[in-house]
């Protein structure tokens, strides 16, 4: 759904730029696994520009390493910090 909803934004954006960044925390860091079903959607979106941000704290409680992740895919100690400093920085936040 977070793949698809990117596709909506960037579609009626027409090519307008803008920043777009996804935060995974809890169960959806497995989204960003290197193993991940929708690992074809996150390298086309990374060839966009979509950046994507894994929270470390959510990886060890579910036993996963740096190495277990999509090539590409940043790296914060937590996820819903990272949120909160981009709201403060003027990002919105969309929740699927």
């Amino acid at each position: 759904m977070t793949l698809r909803n990117i596709g909506f934004i960037r579609t009626q954006l027409n090519g307008i730029p803008l920043p777009l960044e996804v935060v995974a925390f809890g169960p959806g860091v497995d989204m960003l696994k290197r193993d991940s079903v929708v690992h074809a959607g996150l390298r086309s979106a990374m060839r966009d520009g979509v950046r994507f941000v894994a929270c470390e704290s959510s990886m060890h409680a579910r036993g996963l390493k740096r190495t277990d992740m999509y090539p590409g895919v940043n790296f914060v100690p937590l996820g819903v910090a990272e949120i909160v400093r981009k709201q403060r920085e003027g990002w919105s936040y969309l929740k699927p």
